[in-house]
């Protein structure tokens, strides 16, 4: 039984990677340009993950300067 609210998105986000929470497990839904699943993430991962094809995360998040808000 799960003690979050029904539909609550919960989002693990790292480096070079996002996480979602889904009904199925943990998934695998974004990696950052360059990164090799195989070799950067899956190995050091202390959990099993499921995942289809991920999206690259937007570029502009690893751009140097001021954030624009």
């Amino acid at each position: 039984m799960s003690c979050l609210p029904a539909h609550q998105e919960v989002l693990y986000i790292t480096k070079r990677t996002v996480f979602e929470l889904q009904d199925n497990g943990i998934v695998l839904t974004e990696i950052a340009l360059g990164t090799d699943i195989e070799h950067d993430i899956i190995p050091h991962m202390g959990f099993k993950s499921t995942r289809n094809t991920p999206k690259l995360m937007d570029s502009s998040l690893f751009e140097t300067g001021s954030l624009q808000i």
